[in-house]
This record gives structure tokens, sequence and C-alpha cells, in this order.
């Protein structure tokens, strides 16, 4: 049975997962979404949690919409910190294929490094319409 929480996009060796864990909470970052990421491809995988402005997420949406659509044009979105996750789901070429690029990654205040992991792949069109209909998507559209 699917997570109604989670998005997803990818297979077993290759994946983006997106959980909401908050949404319209009561703290300072109200009407924010704090989320968990789980990114993965091959041997290289990466874990985080974030808040996203609901704003962005909603914009985010709206796109993912007009991509599943149009097969045309791209869907993007950040954390609300810088560098914790940039997520790119674009056209990739005229005959409808789409593609996913992620990053998640942290640093600590004062460090001189982060760490950071970049996934990219193919998505299934179907994985967008699935996406799209999980509630807390659909009700941003």
């Amino acid at each position: 049975m699917r997570n109604k929480y989670c998005l997803r996009f990818g297979d077993r060796d290759a994946y983006f997962e997106m959980t909401l864990i908050v949404e319209e909470s009561n703290l300072n970052a109200k009407g924010d979404i704090y989320v968990a990421i789980d990114i993965a491809s091959g041997q290289f995988s990466g874990k985080n949690d974030l808040w996203i402005r609901i704003n962005d997420f909603t914009n985010f949406c709206r796109e993912l919409n007009d991509l599943n659509t149009s097969l045309n044009g791209e869907a993007r979105l950040q954390s609300a910190s810088p560098d914790e996750l940039s997520l790119r789901v674009f056209s990739a070429d005229s005959r409808g294929s789409i593609t996913l690029e992620a990053t998640t990654g942290y640093s600590k205040s004062g460090a001189k490094f982060g760490h950071s992991v970049t996934v990219g792949f193919s998505v299934e069109l179907q994985q967008l319409s699935e996406a799209l209909s999980l509630p807390w998507v659909r009700k941003r559209l």
C-alpha cells in the first residue's frame, strides 16, 4: 500500500522520497511544511529533514501539474534554509521524457565543509500522476 504522505520518484536503485512530517504547524513557521528527504542512486544515498515554505511548495505543485499536462517545462523546489534541498523535475527532450535532479545536504554553522548528495534519473510519467494524486499535493493545485 502506498504511503499517502510520501511523494516518490524513481525505482529501487535510484529514487527521491519526500515524506510530509508536519503541515500547517503552530510553530514560528506557521503554514510551512516540514518534510523528510530520502534520496539514493546506486551506492550513494542521503537523508535529511527540513522546512519548505508553503508558497514555494504550492508553486512546485502547480508547476508539476503543468509539466504532467504539457510534458514541457520544469518544476523546482528549494528548502527554506539554503543548501538543504534543491529539486528540479523537468522535460528532458521533445518526446516527453522527464528527468529529476535533486540535492540534499547540511552544514553546521561555522563548519568549514558541509555534506550533500546529488542524484539524477529519468522519471516514469505515471509517477507524476501518482505524486499529484497525494492529498497534501492535490490541495495545493
